[in-house]
């Protein structure tokens, strides 16, 4: 019997599926009437006939059915192509036919309004534009100096963009000059238009009036440039202030753009000034008395020498008598000023003299000088000497070390007379900084109007204008060596985040950190160089907020979790420290491409789907939120592997993510901790005793993350497994050194690679290895901070362990870190030798555990013969605690032995296996699930003997996701449409996306929203052409479904809608179907062969529709490979439909969906995980809700489960299956797809069959209304408004409040160039 698409009866013709049309075939337009209704008038008639040529040429619009041969040779000739700048064809043949389409409808819409005017064009229908131009003419030639381009576009061309949308015009900079030297406007080198006329500004807009508005908003700003001097020019303030603020350079509290000597921040003056003979701070190398090794001491004459300089020095300044000796004639008019005496202190010293104003006054740059009645200080006008001696005035010539040109005349000679008086308040220079070089500390001021020293009241003064002197006290005390310590600060060295400064940053790492040229770099190099740049202003911050946290001592919470899904690190790191714009700006004039860059990051990653995601948005949150925040976990050699698809099959391969090194991490070997493992426990009467183990030590990486502007950067700490360095000597002797050294490797492969299993339990040595490796390295740290927990203080400070609840939260992420509960128990029991109840007192109300899953193959069984012998002392600290717990649940529920069994931690059977799951929740103050169904499923049915024992213990926390990353970072357009309606408020506070609902009928932000759709989707239809080689049509609709490969996602439940629309394509090819490209993405666990079985069937059935001529277009399969974080940053802003279709009750939560959802996607899922209150929060009406919910699934459960009547009753899914078992998408390998054919008909778990009617009438919906843009929109925007509850931030807040006994904050803490308070 003929199965597949291909069955037809018996005795006719068998149709090609190749082939759409028969000879005598006739087109059918659906819909479509033959006959003209009877009764008309002529006029009626008309307008019929026209309305029904205006929706046939709409068709042909919508469907791409445009009408062109598919034969080469009966198409027209081609006109001469053109190309974009990108080197893309412009005038393809479709392009012209479309146009010509949209032409004649225009016309057909012309006459039809003529003929009804209450006719309604089509949703689709736009006017073509008429516009009108003008030209500006800039005065470039005639006033070179000035930068009119500059002016006009102003900073990231915000002026050009205000001018634009206050006017409703186009603005476009034209002619010669207005590309910028070294930028090719096209590939082929051609001039762009307009390129080869006078520089000019071409205004274009729909009507004169608002052409002449901008016209003359351009020739005000020429005229102001022209007339008004630029530091006066108000514009140009304006928008150098608007770039500081876009560069993160402006101070908050900036209100005007102040002058140097304006500014009310202390400046430091010795803190620039660095002896480049010692490499001290403070001093000058004249005046250093440090001498190296080898060098003669000072000379007699080099002592005369100073001497006779400060004298001069002493007497310029009214201190001290003219020297008898200087090389020339004194004209000192204050000779007479000196007040020393026998008992009088001497006087302080001026050690050096630092010029202050950067910008000098016209009147500075004179030459010689004039006669004029003012002090010269070191150089005056006189004779020739050099320093301070010569002839002249006083000490100076031309040649001093000093030349201070005479003031303007217009001052009435003498600025400031010494000694007579102050300078006006903000003239009087900053004092230097106490304790820094060996500057005086201004003090209070005696009768004569000078400065006395704090330290030795000496008077001194500062009697010229424009200079700054370091005062040095000869009675300062002398540092301590704690005070000298004091000079190695974190202040005054962060990095100003302009683009200068990050040119120059770039520049320096590059050739010092790298060792790199421009003429040897690669782009890898640069990329380092750019990511060392950027994490130059990470450091002062992470220094910083490790300092606050030992200054407050708050508590501190350590998320641990075995993966940590990270991604890439540079741009979202760029995002949170308001750096983006500076570095694009700096990338774009070293002439480097962000994007490029951006690119060669590998990802991190540590994780294998969910919830190693989940835990770096919480980190993101926790920093972002001002919490002190640590994520513990392990530095995995190699994370998830990457996959390759080898000829429809999933390939393996390593992920060497650190083959080139990692510029974000900072190894820590100071914090190396042992880790034990083996051995046997002693009894003793001193206590129990862990002996004879072996040891391998945990080197600790740190790695910041950065919160969201708030200058909080929190620590990730992952640790690697390295193997002590300890031989045994004989080891030489007998020649078994070589292979001593490599035993280490088989230590050092607990941190070698990531376990690749999700929602799978493998139960092997290494992965306990690898859990109780990281636990036990994190407690050792947790323990040793708690101690120390003193500012400025390594040593122990705290001895009494009972109050480290107070200051310690521990959350286990799943039970992978369940083994920190026995391992708290060792440390307070055999090293703290607390007593028993204590110490469970302790343990329990630090730790906290979050359950992510209900399968029973995920839940963790690990069997007490493989603990007795790696963990031997915690499995009786397990067997104690289990002893303990059914002893109270007995006194609970007496004689009900069979509710000991299910609570027992020891599971006993052929095998006796420790239930991970049970440990966690005794050992706990707090049990979460990650949803609200899925908290009310482990209350109801896994854990619900616990529950009724102790309810209080039970909370939920739905999960969130980080805005930061999942809308600002990769979704920049949307973010700023959403900022332009509401403010950016939102990104710290995402429940103001209710906002947009007043919005939602707005027709701006309709537009708006569907444009930026628009541009993400023919973004990623290039990345795809680019590096997937297949090219998509972007006006069809994305239907994506991305996620680890797993029966209960159910792939497979979406391959047989795939298959059932191809069918119906192939049924009705006329019929008027809406395109859809549909892409499927996740990797399969490699021992998991049903999941790389699933990945076979969707690559075999893409190879088949992809391939279909009568399809064409209209169905695209495209299997997403190597799906990670990156890919996920690409794919989810374009995806039109988010597929969330797991069995209900099978699903925890989900993250994918949120992201989804706040990026713009409908979702199209049944009602389990987060689902549940995606619809609560947006409408179910504005979901896709299909299917089975949880009690139905409970009762099929119960009434059990028929597949096969499923497949008997329903045609199309009947059709469906034998094509798969017949061999109709394997047609070499017939039999291939047996074993899913078989799980589905006999073995399915996970229910597809019973979902399939609802899923497809849920898709026949999801098509129709795709139809109307508008409609599909609105329900877009009700989605967006309704994520706020889905944030990482309010999770986050959840936990610390309810669960951790912390308190978030969004106040910024000091950056580091800020005062500490």
């Amino acid at each position: 019997m003929a199965t597949g698409a291909n069955a037809t009866p018996l005795g006719k013709l068998k149709r090609s599926r190749w082939n759409s049309e028969t000879p005598d075939q006739k087109t059918v337009i659906p819909g479509m009437p033959t006959v003209i209704p009877p009764g008309l008038t002529r006029d009626q008639e008309k307008a019929y006939i026209v309305q029904l040529q205006i929706e046939d040429l709409t068709r042909k619009l919508r469907t791409g059915d445009l009408g062109i041969p598919v034969n080469p040779e009966d198409r027209s000739p081609s006109p001469e192509p053109i190309y974009n700048s990108e080197g893309k064809r412009l005038n393809t043949r479709e392009y012209r036919t479309r146009k010509k389409i949209e032409e004649e409808r225009h016309s057909l819409i012309t006459d039809m309004v003529a003929l009804n005017p209450e006719f309604k064009p089509p949703a689709d229908y736009k006017p073509p534009a008429t516009r009108v131009n003008d030209k500006v003419m800039i005065p470039q030639d005639e006033y070179p100096e000035i930068n009119f381009v500059g002016l006009l576009i102003g900073p990231r061309g915000n002026t050009l963009k205000n001018i634009e949308k206050e006017c409703c015009a186009k603005i476009m900079i034209r002619g010669k000059g207005s590309v910028k030297e070294g930028k090719v406007g096209r590939k082929d080198g051609q001039m762009l238009p307009g390129e080869d006329e006078p520089l000019h500004a071409l205004v274009t807009a729909n009507t004169m009036e608002n052409v002449k508005k901008a016209v003359e908003q351009i020739r005000t700003i020429l005229k102001q440039g022209i007339e008004t001097p630029e530091d006066q020019n108000d514009l140009r303030k304006m928008q150098l202030r608007e770039l500081a603020r876009l560069n993160g350079t402006l101070r908050e509290d900036d209100n005007r753009i102040l002058r140097p000597w304006q500014s009310t921040e202390p400046r430091s003056v010795t803190n620039t000034t660095l002896c480049t003979k010692c490499g001290g701070a403070g001093h000058i190398s004249s005046d250093c008395k440090f001498t190296r090794a080898g060098e003669p001491p000072q000379s007699a004459q080099d002592k005369a020498r100073m001497d006779k300089e400060y004298l001069s020095l002493m007497a310029e300044l009214g201190e001290a008598p003219v020297p008898s000796s200087g090389g020339g004639h004194s004209n000192n008019q204050n000779s007479g000023h000196n007040r020393g005496s026998n008992n009088q202190p001497p006087p302080c010293i001026l050690s050096d003299c630092m010029f202050v104003l950067q910008s000098r006054p016209p009147w500075m740059n004179s030459g010689q000088s004039e006669n004029r009645n003012f002090h010269s200080m070191h150089g005056g006008h006189g004779g020739h000497g050099n320093q301070h001696g010569g002839h002249g005035n006083q000490h100076g010539g031309h040649g001093g070390h000093h030349n201070f040109p005479p003031p303007m005349s217009n001052m009435g000679g003498h600025p400031m007379p010494p000694n007579n008086g102050m300078p006006p308040p903000w003239m009087q220079p900053p004092p230097p900084p106490m304790g820094q070089g060996h500057g005086h500390h201004m003090g209070k001021r005696d009768t004569d109007k000078r400065y006395l020293c704090c330290f030795c009241l000496s008077p001194f003064s500062f009697p010229f204008l424009y200079t700054v002197f370091v005062v040095s006290c000869t009675h300062e005390a002398p540092l301590t060596d704690q005070d000298k310590r004091k000079q190695i600060s974190v202040r005054g060295l962060a990095g100003v985040e302009n683009v200068s400064d990050l040119k120059t940053n770039f520049n320096r790492h590059l050739h010092f950190t790298l060792v790199k040229d421009r003429n040897v770099a690669t782009k890898r190099d640069y990329y380092f160089a750019l990511a060392n740049t950027v994490r130059d202003h990470l450091v002062g911050r992470w220094i910083r907020t490790q300092q606050h946290y030992y200054e407050k001592d708050p508590k501190r919470v350590y998320y641990l979790s075995l993966e940590f899904y990270m991604g890439r690190t540079l741009q979202n790191t760029m995002v949170n420290l308001a750096l983006e714009n500076a570095c694009d700006e700096a990338t774009y004039q070293l002439g480097l491409d962000m994007e490029e860059l951006q690119d060669i990051e590998e990802d991190a990653g540590l994780g294998n789907g969910g919830l190693g995601r989940l835990a770096a948005c919480f980190l993101d949150s926790m920093a972002s939120l001002g919490l002190a925040a640590y994520g513990y976990g392990i530095r995995y050699e190699f994370g998830i592997f990457n996959q390759k698809i080898v000829n429809g099959w999933q390939v393996e391969e390593a992920d060497d993510w650190l083959r080139y090194g990692n510029p974000w991490e900072k190894a820590r070997p100071e914090y190396m901790r042992p880790v034990h493992f083996y051995g046997r426990v002693e009894h003793t009467p001193e206590g129990v005793k862990w002996v004879d183990t072996q040891v391998v030590l945990a080197l600790p990486y740190d790695t910041p993350v950065p919160g969201y502007r708030n200058n909080v950067v929190n620590t990730m700490r992952l640790w690697s497994a390295k193997a002590p360095c300890d031989f045994n000597l004989k080891d030489f002797n007998v020649g078994g050194y070589i292979q001593a050294v490599l035993d280490r490797n088989l230590a050092e492969n607990i941190s070698r690679v990531l376990y690749p299993n999700d929602n799978f339990f493998e139960g092997k040595e290494l992965r306990l290895k690898q859990e109780y490796f990281v636990v036990a390295a994190t407690l050792q740290d947790i323990v040793r901070r708690f101690k120390s927990s003193k500012f400025g203080s390594t040593e122990v400070v705290r001895v009494d362990l009972s109050t480290l609840p107070d200051k310690v939260a521990i959350q286990l992420n799943d039970t992978h870190p369940a083994m920190a509960i026995p391992e708290l128990m060792r440390i307070l029991l055999d090293t703290e030798h607390q007593k028993w109840e204590k110490a469970w007192d302790i343990c329990t109300r630090t730790c906290a555990y979050t359950n992510h899953t209900v399968l029973p193959e995920a839940l963790e069984r690990w069997p007490t013969d493989l603990l007795q012998n790696l963990l031997p002392r915690h499995l009786e600290i397990i067997y104690e605690i289990n002893r303990r717990h059914l002893e109270s649940i007995a006194k609970l529920y007496p004689g009900d032995h069979d509710r000991l069994r299910r609570m027992s931690l020891v599971e006993e059977g052929d095998q006796k296996k420790i239930n991970m799951a049970h440990l966690c929740i005794v050992g706990s103050h707090a049990v979460n699930g990650v949803a609200r169904i899925h908290s009310d499923i482990l209350k109801a049915t896994l854990f619900k003997d616990f529950y009724e024992v102790d309810p209080h213990k039970f909370q939920n926390k739905t999960n969130g996701i980080t805005p930061r990353r999942w809308l600002v970072m990769c979704n920049p357009g949307l973010a700023e449409v959403i900022a332009e309606r509401i403010g950016e408020d939102y990104i710290r506070d995402l429940d103001q996306l209710k906002k947009l609902l007043a919005f939602v009928d707005d027709d701006s932000l309709i537009h708006d929203i569907a444009k930026v759709k628009q541009e993400n989707k023919l973004k990623f239809s290039a990345y795809l052409e680019e590096h997937y080689k297949v090219k998509i049509n972007p006006n069809s609709m994305f239907d994506v479904q991305v996620k680890r490969i797993h029966e209960y996602k159910r792939q497979l439940l979406n391959c047989l809608h795939i298959i059932t629309l191809y069918n119906r394509i192939q049924k009705e090819p006329n019929k008027n179907w809406t395109p859809r490209t549909i892409m499927i993405g996740g990797k399969a666990a490699p021992g998991y062969h049903t999941a790389k079985l699933i990945i076979r069937l969707i690559t075999a059935i893409g190879e088949i529709v992809n391939h279909d001529t009568v399809v064409g277009d209209r169905l695209k399969v495209i299997f997403l490979e190597n799906y990670k974080v990156t890919l996920a940053e690409k794919i989810i802003p374009a995806s039109d439909l988010s597929e969330q279709i797991s069995t209900a009750g099978t699903e925890a939560s989900g993250t994918g969906n949120m992201k989804f959802m706040l990026n713009g996607a409908l979702t199209i899922g049944t009602m389990d995980g987060a689902n549940v209150e995606m619809a609560e929060e947006a409408g179910e009406e504005n979901l896709f809700i299909f299917g089975m919910r949880v009690d139905d699934v409970d009762a099929m459960d119960k009434s059990g489960y028929d597949a096969m009547d499923y497949y008997n009753r329903i045609p199309e899914l009947k059709q469906a299956m034998d094509q798969i078992a017949g061999g109709f998408f394997s047609p070499d390998q017939h039999d291939l797809f047996k074993d899913i054919v078989n799980m589905l008909l006999h073995h399915d778990r996970f229910k597809v069959f019973a979902d399939y009617e609802a899923y497809i009438k849920c898709q026949e919906k999801v098509s129709a209304l795709y139809k109307n843009p508008k409609e599909w929109t609105k329900m877009v925007i009700h989605n967006i408004a309704g994520c706020g509850k889905f944030s990482s931030d309010r999770t986050i807040s959840q936990y610390a409040r309810e669960i951790w006994g912390m308190e978030p904050s969004l106040e910024r803490i000091p950056a580091p160039d800020d005062p500490r308070q």
